[in-house]
């Protein structure tokens, strides 16, 4: 079956753009587009999409607050945050979001999208918190905080201890987790361990070019922007995921 998707924003051009995207994209298919909260739910509980494309900066209305209450239908569809800026991604993520996607719209960037879309529905969960996926402990205040996959940027290996990035914090992991654990974990959850002192989230990357030695050099969607390397040895299975070869 097709992945059903619905593309909300008001601006016609920016829908039209990822309808098109979309549309290049094998078992997918736009089934409908809205450009207010009213419509979108209307064209939700009418259309049933597996997927809402959803901007956030909209005359009227927020994305989030659509999300909050596309959260609360009987059998909310999937959410993928699609807007032009960043700053949003950890309350969109803490909402349950798949993705989050910024315009200008890359290719393989969407396409990486609903490869997410096809697994996280081919598993039969619709969010984090409903599929009790897997959890990161990590040092915070005395105490544990639980860290869901889709909040963390890169996580980095520092003097014999695991660091995990969010977009705006660095936290300690817990004693006695290694990258190569994490990474046996979360490789099939959109993780790859670009270089031996980094794991980096797929879905948090901004732009990538290549580098010296035939490296890559990664820009993280993170609030400092970090850069991190790709290996040699790493750069041929990190295009094929993006869906670069």
């Amino acid at each position: 079956m097709d992945i059903r998707c619905l593309i909300v924003d008001d601006e016609p051009p920016a829908r039209e753009e990822l309808a098109y995207i979309i549309g290049q994209c094998a078992g997918c298919r736009v089934i409908g587009q809205a450009g207010s909260k009213a419509v979108t739910l209307n064209q939700v509980q009418k259309k049933q999409p597996d997927v809402v494309f959803l901007d956030i900066e909209m005359p009227g209305q927020n994305g989030l607050e659509t999300l909050r209450e596309l959260n609360g239908l009987p059998d909310p569809p999937l959410v993928v945050l699609a807007t032009a800026f960043d700053n949003h991604a950890v309350s969109a993520f803490e909402l349950g979001a798949l993705d989050y996607i910024l315009k200008p719209f890359d290719v393989s960037r969407v396409r990486k999208t609903l490869q997410r879309v096809q697994s996280r529905l081919h598993k039969g969960v619709k969010t984090d918190q409903e599929s009790g996926l897997f959890r990161v402990g990590v040092e915070s205040h005395g105490g544990i905080r639980l860290l869901a996959p889709t909040e963390i940027v890169f996580f980095a290996s520092e003097d014999k201890r695991v660091y995990a990035f969010t977009f705006a914090e660095r936290y300690r992991v817990q004693a006695g987790t290694s990258l190569d654990s994490l990474e046996e974990r979360l490789g099939a959850d959109n993780f790859l361990r670009t270089h031996r002192a980094y794991l980096v989230n797929l879905a948090w990357i901004r732009q990538y070019a290549p580098w010296e030695n035939g490296r890559y050099s990664l820009q993280m969607a993170n609030s400092s922007q970090t850069h991190l390397p790709v290996a040699r040895s790493r750069v041929a299975q990190f295009k094929t995921l993006l869906g670069l070869l």
